[in-house]
């Protein structure tokens, strides 16, 4: 657990500083990296059953450090027992080590930190964390080609980025299939468990006298009273009539009927609803990271800043130029060749 908030941390620094940069003069910081210096704990109150998990995150800009930034967050009790990260903010434990010149939104570990994923729940996401570490590794490996490519004495600058920029576009598609993979199959899972949760409920629904109840639902200003105190007493006659058929019948909107129906579903299959709560977390997580895979691609390959007259970075030379001019310059070598 202190591993996921670490990695949380280190996320949420590097996130501040994009947004200092973004607003600042800096703009061709060409990788963020964020390190934790420092961790340490708090008690939150006296007689209180959690503690405060204090880290000290500092970001490296094209300048130098950054100021230093605090990040506190609250852990329970059951993992006071939990060893305090290193300094570099790496658990021994943990499936992939954190590499700080990589976007911490990319670590695998946050999928199995999500709220609704469980040690019961976690191989259901197994897709989604294997297409995380298939890129954090793949970031990191960009870093490491890039810096064998620019200490090699045999390559120019120039050279040295194309070597690092065709690395990262030879291995992209991999790592893109992965993402696509993991959420087709999410999807499906997601699918198939809310097939197998409505099906029975739509087939109780069916009988006359659930026409009936859901008559009397419609006509009622205090259907939702109703359905409160079904629930609580399990009355499985009046919660199949009203949800398994559509929402207008019993007079509800979309929104409640898809409310009462995942409550009543976690009263009926409690595994099954954790099983799809952690799948659709997993696939949203996923989802909503995938477009860094290409930004961190791009600060990874970097580019070859250019100085200007007082020695601040004026620009930088990107990947694309370079091939162009090379293209250029091989276009007119292939003309003059016979």
């Amino acid at each position: 657990m202190v591993a996921h908030v670490v990695i949380s941390a280190v996320a949420a620094a590097q996130r501040a500083q994009s947004a200092t940069l973004r607003r600042g003069a800096v703009k061709h910081l060409v990788v963020s990296r964020c390190i934790c210096i420092e961790a340490s704990r708090s008690e939150c109150n006296a007689g209180a059953s959690c503690q405060w998990l204090d880290l000290h995150i500092r970001c490296m800009g094209q300048n130098g450090p950054k100021p230093l930034i605090l990040l506190r967050t609250f852990i329970e009790s059951s993992y006071h027992n939990s060893s305090i990260p290193a300094v570099s903010g790496v658990n021994s434990t943990m499936s992939e080590k954190i590499n700080v010149r990589v976007s911490a939104d990319l670590h695998p570990e946050l999928v199995l930190g999500l709220e609704d994923v469980t040690e019961e729940t976690a191989p259901f996401v197994a897709p989604a964390v294997e297409a995380f570490q298939s890129a954090y590794q793949f970031i990191s490996a960009i870093h490491e080609v890039r810096d064998a490519a620019f200490a090699d004495p045999t390559l120019t600058d120039s050279a040295a980025l194309l070597k690092a920029d065709d690395y990262a576009r030879s291995k992209l598609k991999g790592v893109t299939q992965k993402f696509d993979a993991a959420a087709v199959n999410l999807k499906r899972g997601i699918d198939y468990l809310e097939t197998e949760l409505s099906q029975p409920v739509k087939e109780r629904a069916s009988s006359m006298i659930s026409g009936e109840v859901r008559a009397t639902l419609k006509g009622s200003d205090k259907r939702t009273e109703i359905l409160d105190r079904a629930l609580a007493e399990r009355d499985d006659e009046v919660l199949s009539a009203a949800l398994g058929g559509p929402p207008m019948l019993s007079g509800l909107t979309k929104e409640q009927h898809a409310f009462y129906l995942r409550r009543y579903n976690e009263q009926r299959e409690p595994e099954k609803m954790a099983r799809l709560r952690a799948m659709v977390a997993a696939r949203e997580h996923l989802l909503s990271r995938a477009s860094i895979v290409f930004k961190d691609m791009d600060r990874a390959v970097g580019g070859i800043p250019v100085q200007g007259a007082q020695g601040r970075i004026v620009r930088t030379i990107t990947p694309q130029e370079v091939r162009a001019k090379r293209d250029a310059s091989a276009a007119i070598y292939s003309r003059h060749a016979s």
